[in-house]
């Protein structure tokens, strides 16, 4: 039966090469990569790089950004391999590369080990030991805890902000060799970010992480403690979102757009507890709340970097 697979996964990598040619194959791969997600964590990672302080080596800052998105390339590839069998259960990721037969998953493996191998040994030998470490870090947390724990715990999503927080620091450490307050300011930022956003996403796809068993809050807590955690979690981004001020970090000016922004936040987050049994309205207000967090973070950051 394996071999089966194997030699049927081969002849539709062939097919596709025919019908699609070198392009249609290099965006196969270039799915694998997960580039909205690799380009999001790039621009938190660039974040750190600009407010790093100091002159910034041009030089540098083109071997970081390059190894580093190999890394998360990397990580992403490795993600769909092992979660292939999971994707395909799912509506929204049954058409991804590998649950569709499009690539093998062996030349998944390979590409997300490559990828990730180079990146590593490219930050160490041409950036500094310890932003190699941080991605290690990440990717170890990534992979190995937050991945297999997605179905086992709701809890997984605390391990899985850890990584997605990284990057920042990782940019900062690109330029300064070190952490300081502001990257962990950063990385606080990025950390609770990333709970109430996911918890948006799994209200309006509980039902597709129910199909393939993945906990999620929505699923094993129920609707309504979901949507107070995130009104919770949003006011306390709030008050981390402010601390650059408070550490003297960046300038008062920031504040009043930091306020701007996490009062309009927190009101958005807020409609959700008023649809106590309107299931439809409750996933609609989810979904609205994903697209505002997604405004809000290049937003704050940007002023961050503006007003630093």
């Amino acid at each position: 039966m394996k071999g089966y697979v194997e030699t049927r996964a081969l002849k539709l990598i062939e097919e596709n090469l025919k019908a699609k040619g070198m392009g249609g194959v290099f965006m196969d791969y270039l799915e694998l990569t997960k580039p909205k997600l690799t380009l999001l964590v790039m621009s938190t990672c660039l974040v750190g790089f600009v407010m790093a302080p100091g002159a910034i080596n041009y030089l540098n800052a083109v071997y970081s950004l390059f190894f580093i998105s190999l890394i998360v390339g990397g990580a992403c590839a490795l993600n769909c391999f092992i979660e292939r069998d999971v994707d395909s259960k799912m509506e929204r990721t049954r058409e991804r590369v590998l649950p569709s037969g499009k690539l093998s998953p062996n030349n998944a493996l390979i590409f997300g080990i490559f990828f990730i191998t180079i990146g590593h040994l490219g930050l160490f030998f041409s950036v500094n030991p310890i932003t190699c470490v941080l991605g290690l870090i990440a990717s170890v947390l990534y992979l190995f805890s937050y991945t297999p724990m997605k179905q086992k715990s709701e809890y997984a999503v605390y391990v899985g902000a850890i990584p997605g927080a990284i990057p920042p620091i990782m940019g900062w450490t690109s330029v300064t060799g070190a952490i300081d307050l502001f990257a962990y300011c950063l990385f606080g930022v990025l950390l609770i970010w990333q709970l109430p956003h996911f918890w948006a996403i799994s209200i309006y796809h509980a039902k597709d992480y129910e199909c393939a068993d993945i906990k999620v809050y929505p699923n094993q807590k129920g609707l309504g403690p979901t949507k107070i955690y995130i009104f919770i979690f949003t006011i306390l981004l709030g008050l981390v979102s402010i601390l650059p001020v408070y550490f003297n970090i960046a300038k008062a000016q920031f504040l009043w757009l930091a306020l701007a922004l996490n009062i309009t936040f927190i009101i958005q987050s807020s409609l959700g507890l008023f649809f106590k049994y309107e299931e439809v309205k409750l996933k609609k207000w989810a979904k609205m709340y994903f697209y505002a967090s997604i405004i809000y973070l290049p937003l704050l950051l940007g002023g961050m970097i503006f007003f630093k």
